[in-house]
């Protein structure tokens, strides 16, 4: 057994067989009106619910109810139009057994009494109608778990896009609807079956989507992992894969490139493994992890090899990431410690202490650099590394060594930074926070900020800032699962 819900038009109802025009709908009072005296209008038409019976029969299934909406306008200038009599007459030809051939199911009418053709107002119609329908539906002895078929093709099409997002919010029917379409036949044809439609599978995928995009978009993979292994979505073969690969991302977000890389190995299905976005992310990783082990080898050249090039250039979009999140406390440490990260490289570089010399192990190597900072800043050196190094010291050597460097204490940006940075310290000593017109206030407008920091890694790295590269990898991802979603 199954439930109908449906909006009424004025095509649900063909007596002589043929669409009435506005003036011939008068008729229908006067069906009406004889039907009730008993007259006997033989085998009225209805091909809408015509149309819905035969594809219940191809799916051995029959009608319970039907919950038909009607219109019956306070407005008697708009009266013409209204299907209240069409409900009368369907509710009056089921009780005499003659709407369909075997059953009597039951009819519940919904009134619509003012502007069916307003979206706004059959949007919030519906949404309290459907609210309240499993209430309703009890007292006729009916429950909702029953299959629920939802017709889209009669009343107008406000009512119809009311009907349709009604339905595909409620949690009622969540398990139990099919949205169907009754198709018009060509003159002279017989009217086909109602055919199922997938617009609710499409609006389900679309807004799954669009909130998996909100949440990459803030690199928030832990929580697109809760709510993609909480719903039960259609994509069990490749679930595993994907919250596989979720992780892998986390990791490449918090700079362990390696574990990435050993977990990115993992993913066995074939299908996944062959998509763009997986072999761009692993390409991604290959070359950020060859440039952090060509920092930590102290490779020959390793300041200015394009992979740890690459890391500087991820590094970046970490910032511009907290700062879209309003992440203001987290950005400041951020960027200082970038900051600090770009001193260190390059002082290394002017040091000459990105020439590995073979006859030293990469640790004797950080050695002998900690040395060489202890004299130029007349400091005593112990005869083994010491941390932290002052950032004062790299500034220092950098001053006097490239004393036209954007890395310079003197420069203006750094100076920006430092007075940020130091503003930071009080607040968070206070429980307080940054604000972006804290920084703003610092750095001028909202992106200058970006600005200074992209020229700084031009200037003194040869780095051109690109697009974000995890942008396509989510897009890529997300139109992959929404393809899987729908198919």
């Amino acid at each position: 057994m199954a439930i109908l819900i449906s909006n009424l038009g004025n095509s649900d109802f063909q007596p002589y067989g043929i669409r009435q025009s506005e003036d011939e709908r008068i008729d229908n009072q006067i069906i009406y009106q004889e039907m009730k005296r008993g007259y006997d209008w033989g085998k009225l038409n209805f091909p809408i619910l015509k149309s819905v019976e035969q594809l219940l029969k191809s799916r051995n299934e029959t009608l319970n109810a039907l919950v038909l909406f009607y219109t019956k306008q306070k407005d008697e200038h708009f009266s013409k139009s209204d299907t209240y009599i069409i409900f009368k007459i369907i509710q009056l030809y089921n009780e005499r057994n003659q709407l369909f051939d075997s059953y009597k199911p039951i009819v519940i009418g919904m009134q619509i009494c003012d502007l069916p053709h307003s979206y706004d107002s059959m949007y919030t119609y519906y949404q309290k109608v459907i609210k309240g329908l499993p209430g309703q539906l009890a007292q006729h002895g009916l429950v909702s778990d029953e299959p629920v078929y939802v017709s889209l093709a009669g009343g107008t099409p406000a009512c119809n896009v009311g009907l349709l997002h009604a339905m595909h919010q409620s949690t009622d029917f969540r398990s139990t609807k099919t949205f169907i379409y009754s198709p018009r036949p060509a003159k002279g044809e017989l009217q086909p079956p109602a055919v199922p439609v997938r617009i609710d599978t499409y609006l389900t995928a679309n807004e799954l989507v669009k909130n998996l995009d909100e949440l990459l978009t803030g690199y928030h993979y832990g929580q697109v992992k809760d709510l993609i292994s909480k719903l039960n979505l259609p994509i069990h073969e490749f679930l595993k894969d994907i919250l596989t690969f979720l992780d892998v991302l986390l990791l490449r977000r918090n700079t362990r490139y390696a574990e990435a890389l050993t977990k990115l190995k993992t993913i066995g299905h074939s299908e996944l493994k062959n998509t763009a976005f997986f072999q761009e992310c692993l390409g991604q990783i290959n070359k950020l992890d060859k440039g952090i082990q060509a920092h930590d080898d102290r490779q020959f050249g390793w300041t200015s090899c394009s992979e740890f090039r690459q890391v500087l250039h991820e590094h970046y979009w970490k910032l511009v990431t907290l700062y879209q999140l309003e992440e203001y406390n987290e950005w400041a440490i951020g960027m200082m410690t970038f900051y600090e990260n770009l001193l260190r490289i390059k002082a290394t570089h002017l040091l000459g202490f990105d020439r590995k010399q073979p006859s030293l192990t990469p640790e004797e190597e950080k050695v002998q650099f900690h040395k060489k900072l202890c004299d130029l800043n007349n400091r005593s050196f112990n005869g083994k590394r010491e941390y932290p190094i002052k950032r004062g010291e790299y500034q220092r050597i950098i001053s006097d060594s490239a004393p036209k460097s954007m890395l310079c204490k003197r420069h203006s940006w750094v100076r920006k930074l430092e007075k940020i940075y130091k503003q930071r310290n009080n607040v968070v000593h206070q429980f307080g926070g940054l604000t972006k017109s804290d920084i703003e206030n610092v750095f001028g407008e909202s992106d200058n900020w970006k600005k200074l920091l992209r020229q700084a890694l031009n200037r003194e790295f040869q780095i051109q800032i690109n697009e974000n590269p995890l942008d396509l990898i989510h897009k890529q991802l997300l139109e992959w699962i929404h393809k899987r979603l729908v198919a």
